[in-house]
Formats: C-alpha cells, structure tokens, sequence
C-alpha cells in the first residue's frame, strides 16, 4: 500500500519527461514480468531477468556512466517484444538488438544508450576479429550465431560506426559476462544484485539527459580485466562478484 501511494504521488507531481520514462520502465518491467522467468538460451544457464539484472549490476561496479547502465539493463528487451509476437527463434535472436533500440529510441532514451543497444551484437563481431580467446570464451550457441552475424553487420562495419568503439566493446563485455547462474536472483534468492525496480529512478535521470557521468574512467580497461578472469576462473569470478 505504502509503495503504491508513494508511486501515485510521484506520478502527480512528474514532469512530462518523468511520465514519459515511467511509462517506458513500466512497459518494459511488464514485458518482463511475462516472459523473464525463461531461460537466457538454450546452452546458458541463467534467466532473462536475470542476466539483464546481472549485466547492469557489473556495469554499476565497474564505474560505467548511467547511460551504458541502462543500456544494458534494456539491451535484451527486443527478445521479450518476439515473445509477445511470438516471432520464430533464430529471427527473434538476429533482429533483438535492431527492435530494441528502436523500442528505446521511441522513448527517447538518449543515442549512446540506443546505439549500445543497437550494437551489442555487431561488438561481438569485432570481437572475435581481434581476440581469438574471446571467441574461444563464447559459448556454443554464441559461437553458432556469428557467422549470421558477421554478414549482418557487415556493411553497416564499412559505414564506420565505430567512433565509440571502446564504449560497445566494454559493453559487450559486460554482457558477456553477465550469464552466471550463482548470481540470477530468480535461482538465488539470497543475491544482493539490485532488482529491477531499484532502476526505475536512473531510468528516468538518463532519458531526462542527467544520466550520471562514469564513476571509473577506466572502466573499459577494467571490463576486459574482468573478462579475463572469468574466462580464466569462472567460479572465481562467481565468488568476486558476490564479495
């Protein structure tokens, strides 16, 4: 009751922009109170809900800006507009970064936030090119998928949308990274990773254009960093995450 009132008064006194990102959060946490409980993919052992939880907490611990934060929390969100379509599965999975950044964009989510969503599969393209033990680190699925993707992305490669390379790489990573079942709150209930609606409020600082700046500046360095380690030692990176 308490928490419904205190909605409703925040509600009264919201500017268009506020009422605009609540309804926007409000549409996506639907989506995924209807379809978040499924499985990430087949070979992964980790919820939808989850892994997006998870994605957006390791962004937060890595210093990443509010903007890529919620990226990530919002990256997937295309895979839950195919379930409600039903769309076919090899189509909802080559089309999901395209619909949800148009989703995003619709809200008027700022254009990193849209253009991390948009490219997070393209950054594993590139990826791949450059670092043959991250493509080794892929699961099979991921590794199945590139070839598909690689011919996707190819002329929009040539179209140089690279100026923020870094920042999609680091992205991706974080993405990556994020498919732990030790740390899905929907297997784990004792997990501290923050749930969906502790969002709402930085959802609405960035489409508001006040999305906190990075905490790390270095927080692409440290990405990789951590990448490593849980290609290394995935139990281990299990453990430094909850510590």
């Amino acid at each position: 009751m308490i928490f419904f009132l205190l909605t409703v008064c925040s509600a009264l006194f919201a500017s268009p922009i506020e009422e605009r990102a609540n309804e926007a959060f409000n549409e996506f946490a639907e989506a995924y109170a209807r379809h978040g409980h499924t499985q990430y993919l087949p070979d992964e052992e980790i919820t939808q809900l989850g892994h997006i939880l998870e994605a957006a907490h390791i962004a937060t611990m890595l210093g990443a800006p509010e903007e890529v934060v919620v990226g990530l929390l919002l990256h997937d969100v295309g895979r839950m507009f195919a379930e409600e379509d039903e769309v076919e599965g090899n189509a909802a999975h080559y089309s999901h970064d395209d619909v949800g950044a148009d989703w995003a964009e619709k809200w008027g989510f700022p254009p990193l936030t849209c253009d991390c969503i948009r490219n997070h599969t393209l950054a594993k393209v590139l990826l791949c090119d450059e670092d043959p033990e991250y493509y080794e680190a892929l699961s099979p699925i991921s590794k199945l998928s590139l070839e598909v993707q690689r011919k996707k992305f190819s002329d929009r490669r040539r179209l140089g949308v690279w100026k923020e390379s870094d920042t999609f790489k680091a992205f991706r990573l974080c993405d990556d990274m994020a498919k732990l079942r030790a740390l899905d709150p929907l297997l784990s209930p004792d997990t501290t990773i923050p749930s969906l609606e502790s969002y709402r409020d930085m959802v609405i600082r960035v489409i508001s254009g006040k999305g906190g700046a990075a905490t790390n500046p270095g927080w692409h360095q440290k990405a990789r960093d951590w990448h490593k380690m849980r290609t290394k030692d995935r139990a281990s990176f299990e453990r430094f995450l909850h510590n």
